[in-house]
């Protein structure tokens, strides 16, 4: 905040080249940012990194609040950036992550980080 820097996106929190652990996300999230998820790693047949139920039980222990779901597909190995997404977002709802934290990672925090809400 002291250089004005309002808003952080922590992004590809689940990749595997950086995934962080748990604490490490709730640490970001208590200083304010933002968590980016990316589907690439749970639906590619390439990056394939985490499991759906990996991802579920990290969204249901962080509360989905201040998390954001993307693809991050678009390589020619996985699905389109539309159909990835709905295929982890199914994945996830069979998961038992509620539907409403959903909306909120796919919809509503997208559009407070880029200050549209």
């Amino acid at each position: 905040m002291k250089k004005g820097v309002s808003k952080f996106l922590i992004t590809h929190a689940n990749w595997a080249l950086n995934k962080l652990d748990l604490e490490t996300q709730r640490e970001f999230l208590r200083a304010g940012a933002f968590i980016e998820y990316v589907s690439v790693s749970c639906t590619s047949p390439t990056f394939y990194e985490q499991t759906p139920a990996e991802l579920a039980s990290w969204i249901k222990e962080l509360s989905g609040d201040r998390l954001i779901l993307t693809s991050d597909l678009g390589q020619l190995s996985g699905a389109p950036h539309p159909e990835g997404l709905r295929m982890l977002l199914a994945s996830l709802l069979g998961e038992g992550v509620p539907y409403e934290q959903l909306e909120r990672m796919v919809r509503v925090n997208p559009a407070q980080l880029l200050g549209l809400t």
